[in-house]
């Protein structure tokens, strides 16, 4: 079947917004949205037209300004995103020192404050892999900079990994310090 339109989403994928608001500001036709009854309606261009404005010379000369826009945007998103991870790797690490009884029963408590709605009451003589992982959740969130720092990474490019290394980091540095929650 030899199509003759392309919705405005596939459109997108050739043309930046712009490009489209400029060139081809109203479609060839509308149809109802197939997937939402009251949706807006699905606009449509036709494929031969595109073409047409495509092989234009001003179009050529707007579309190489986009690319460049977009490699632009790309290259600093790579270097934001380095920049971040470079931040992560370089936090300041400091944990606590505890005796190893205190320690749990400071987890421990810590749970149970947050999950006091819970059948899973900590306890000293809880199990020993769960009593490692609410230790090193304690550690992580109540005796280092983890939760402040996540926060500095918020709405930026790279957030997950990011994340991901502070994380890997500081759990690390955890267990280097505490060998018996390895």
């Amino acid at each position: 079947m030899n199509r003759q339109y392309l919705t405005k989403t596939e459109l997108t994928k050739r043309w930046s917004l712009n490009l489209i608001d400029f060139y081809f500001p109203k479609p060839t036709l509308e149809k109802p949205n197939p997937r939402y009854k009251r949706g807006a309606p699905m606009q449509l261009y036709d494929i031969n037209m595109v073409k047409r404005i495509e092989a234009t010379n001003t179009f050529k000369n707007d579309f190489k300004d986009v690319l460049k826009n977009k490699v632009a945007g790309l290259e600093r998103a790579r270097k934001k995103r380095e920049e971040l991870m470079m931040y992560a790797n370089g936090v300041r690490i400091n944990i606590p020192d505890y005796e190893k009884n205190k320690l749990v029963q400071k987890a421990c408590d810590h749970y149970n404050n947050w999950h006091y709605y819970d059948d899973n009451y900590a306890s000293p003589t809880s199990d020993e892999s769960f009593l490692k992982r609410i230790t090193i959740n304690y550690l992580r969130h109540q005796c280092t900079t983890y939760d402040e720092e996540l926060s500095k990474f918020f709405k930026k490019v790279g957030v997950r990994e990011a994340h991901d290394i502070l994380q890997e980091r500081i759990n690390e540095a955890i267990k280097q310090k505490y060998e018996w929650l390895r």
